[in-house]
């Protein structure tokens, strides 16, 4: 599930931007997957159970380059009308392969990104050296405010404990208009729909995950 929200430059406040839900005011994507793709995606899932893992990533799997498009696409919408230079802020970026392709659309931009793992940005550094990495909590960007036009979070939402604080961080380094553009895992794909349908009970799709959400949650 893709969302894209926007903040307010009168109120401050975010709302959902787009049209999918009502005109004007919300977006979102799911990801729709055709049942050979979900079933090549279980196939090449990684040993932990987690396809968002980023550790070695396979930019070319299915899955991964759904997730880029997607990403893109939002990103697109955000930054139009934004100058070619725009600022974008990647938070919770990991080893920075997404962040990568997203810097390869956008080659003007000034992209920034971070994560709390010392270790993944080390990485991030020494694979990808034209793009601004920092080690620090998501809960608290080390930037100016008001300083980026879209800030992406990619699959973080799901393993943070306390996502409204998330939000506040985020929030506080975004300009009044720009846009925030989450992705989560849906608690009801398909995998937990099919085990509903024989009475199991829904699962995670990581134990890294603290909880997954629906549509309508986040």
């Amino acid at each position: 599930t893709h969302l894209t929200f926007r903040a307010s430059p009168s109120t401050g406040r975010a709302k959902i931007s787009g049209h999918s839900w009502k005109p004007s005011i919300s977006l979102v994507f799911v990801h729709s997957f055709r049942f050979d793709d979900v079933r090549k995606q279980i196939v090449r899932r990684p040993p932990a159970g987690d396809p968002y893992n980023v550790a070695g990533l396979d930019i070319t799997t299915v899955f991964q380059r759904r997730r880029v498009h997607c990403t893109l696409e939002l990103l697109r919408h955000a930054t139009r009308g934004a100058s070619p230079g725009c600022r974008i802020l990647d938070v919770g970026c990991g080893e920075g392969h997404l962040t990568a392709e997203f810097k390869k659309a956008f080659p003007q931009a000034e992209f920034s990104a971070l994560d709390y793992s010392a270790s993944a940005i080390a990485r991030a550094v020494t694979l990808f050296p034209g793009i601004d990495f920092t080690v620090v909590t998501a809960y608290a960007p080390p930037y100016a405010p008001s300083y980026f036009d879209a800030v992406v979070c990619n699959n973080l939402w799901e393993h943070v404990p306390d996502p409204l604080r998330l939000l506040r961080g985020v929030f506080h380094v975004l300009r009044p208009g720009g846009s925030l553009i989450i992705s989560t895992p849906s608690r009801y794909r398909f995998a937990n729909l099919r085990r509903v349908l024989v009475g199991k009970p829904v699962a995670l799709l990581s134990q890294y995950h603290v909880t997954e959400y629906t549509v309508g949650q986040v």
